[in-house]
């Protein structure tokens, strides 16, 4: 009697058991599962997207791509490269080049201030030279040897630099605005002798050529 009612209850038990199984339990939200990406294995298999190729945009930093942007006057890149060409060199604005045209100064007689036949090839020469170059200017300086007085010498470099320009203007059709004149009368000797020879390399007019923007 005893063992009947043991297994009468132990069947009630698990009829109990096997019933509750079956239910779902009330007041539960459940969580809708992430919508896995085709190709992808979960959110650890995502790969981060790396550096965008030049033009797409992106705007790593330099040191994120490894590659540095273009430098200015060939500056080596991080990977060892020139990014940039060398610029051509280019002189300073306003500043004087004796150097460009010394080897046309044109040379004059003995307190004459005209330009003899033989010079003027060589301000053919300098006239070719500022139409070839029309952001330069010139300055004729002329001068004299160390006969004379220094008031005389001052006026006759003038009447030299001024044939030169004249000639430059009428003949070869430069624009006199171009061109200006200085006198340093005996004061720049080319030789600093006190002969012939010495004086007639300074009885001369000298081209300095003036860079402009």
């Amino acid at each position: 009697m005893k063992r009947a009612r043991i297994l009468a209850l132990i069947a009630t038990a698990l009829a109990l058991v096997a019933s509750g199984c079956g239910k779902k339990p009330k007041n539960v939200t459940w969580l809708k599962e992430p919508e896995k990406q085709p190709g992808s294995e979960g959110p650890s298999s995502q790969i981060p997207p790396g550096p965008a190729s030049p033009g797409t945009g992106n705007t790593l930093s330099d040191a994120n791509t490894m590659r540095t942007r273009p430098i200015p006057n060939g500056t080596p890149g991080i990977d060892g490269g020139t990014d940039m060409a060398p610029p051509i060199a280019v002189r300073p604005m306003g500043i004087e080049d004796t150097e460009v045209l010394k080897a046309h100064a044109v040379y004059f007689e003995y307190d004459k201030s005209s330009i003899r036949p033989a010079e003027r090839p060589k301000l053919q020469a300098v006239a070719a030279f500022l139409k070839n170059n029309p952001k330069v200017m010139l300055k004729i300086e002329g001068n004299c040897d160390e006969r004379g007085t220094e008031e005389y010498n001052r006026a006759l470099g003038e009447r030299r630099a001024i044939a030169a320009r004249d000639f430059l203007v009428s003949a070869e059709h430069v624009d006199s605005s171009k061109i200006t004149t200085a006198s340093f009368g005996e004061d720049k000797p080319s030789d600093p002798g006190h002969n012939e020879a010495a004086w007639s390399k300074n009885r001369r007019d000298d081209f300095v050529v003036v860079n402009q923007p």
